[in-house]
């Protein structure tokens, strides 16, 4: 019994020495003596009198690339095509990647802006178009950009660049990239803003608060006015689109004037017949003009209406061209 006691404690002494020799090769191991032997491998753990041998685990970390699905940047453009799709009029900087056509690929939008010669330049990927203010600090390297949706434009989305000349005031140009190719399509006297400038209406068209310049009479007013994109699709090598306004009969004024003299007052644009006169010291509102012949006027009852003919930059009383000044007090400039 005595000799299988001792065979079984030589047996499990070159066992600890053999796993103790193992853990100095292939790890960090710590050995510490104590009343117990105890081996710990792993989460295994074997238990014998007076030594303790802890053998650390090594750990081996495999590095694996994740590849996403999509780029950053074609993430960052289906978010604007979402927000474009939405309706939203959208501002980028310069370097910004948005969908302009239908090759899933993101067109990659940039301006430069030469401060000296007061000029720019827009690029979408290799394709550029030049443009010129008369001030170039006014010119914004902030792009606009939306989505049409009326008649034959159809989710294309339209480039603007927006400035400011020292004639015109604030402008706006657009620009479509169709075919590889970047056109410019027009430009509009009005800066980007749902309440100051341009906006989009919901049938796709844009309208716009533009400013009537000096004539046909000596002042100027506010008026709306819709600008639709023409294209043309049936020409040699590329797709035509342009900026068109879209006349209207009658622009909205609402002025309301004290006449200085009496001013006979014709039934309607065509005919000479007169059935009213503004008397001198009489208020009436000059609510409507079509921006060429006439003015469409009313009493501020609204009890009668009528038309003042226009001449050139005069407004004609009794066959005589005068000054609208000379005529009413309260005449005001929009700007």
């Amino acid at each position: 019994m005595y000799r299988k006691m001792i065979l079984m404690l030589l047996a499990i002494s070159l066992g600890i020495c053999f796993i103790s020799s193992c853990g100095r090769l292939d790890s960090d191991s710590s050995v510490e003596t104590t009343d117990s032997t105890t081996v710990q491998t792993d989460g295994a753990t074997v238990q014998t009198e007076n030594t303790v041998i802890q053998a650390e685990s090594t750990e081996t970390t495999v590095s694996v690339e994740t590849i996403p699905s999509e780029t950053d940047s074609n993430m960052d453009a289906y978010d604007l095509q979402a927000r474009l799709e939405a309706g939203e009029i959208v501002e980028i900087d310069s370097g910004t990647s948005v969908f302009l056509d239908w090759d899933n690929k993101p067109d990659m939008i940039s301006i430069e802006v030469d401060d000296e010669k007061d000029e720019y330049t827009l690029h979408v990927n290799d394709v550029d178009a030049n443009g010129k203010m008369s001030v170039s600090s006014g010119i914004s390297e902030e792009i606009v950009l939306v989505q049409l949706k009326s008649g034959i434009i159809y989710n294309k989305t339209a480039i603007i660049v927006t400035g400011y000349n020292e004639d015109d005031g604030p402008i706006s140009t657009f620009y479509m990239y169709a075919d590889e190719q970047l056109i410019q399509m027009g430009t509009i006297k009005s800066a980007y803003g749902p309440s100051e400038g341009w906006c989009i209406q919901k049938d796709g068209n844009i309208a716009t608060l533009s400013i009537l310049t000096y004539g046909p009479v000596c002042w100027t007013c506010f008026y709306n006015q819709t600008y639709i994109i023409a294209e043309g699709s049936e020409f040699a090598d590329r797709t035509e689109y342009a900026l068109a306004r879209v006349p209207k009969d009658m622009y909205p004024i609402g002025m309301v004037v004290e006449s200085r003299i009496p001013i006979p007052i014709y039934d309607s644009r065509y005919s000479d017949v007169s059935s009213w006169t503004v008397e001198l010291g009489e208020s009436i509102i000059l609510s409507a003009t079509d921006n060429t012949d006439y003015f469409y006027v009313e009493s501020l009852d609204g009890s009668k209406d009528g038309w003042l003919k226009i001449e050139g930059s005069d407004i004609l009383v009794d066959d005589t061209p005068m000054s609208i000044c000379d005529i009413f007090y309260g005449v005001w400039s929009a700007g």
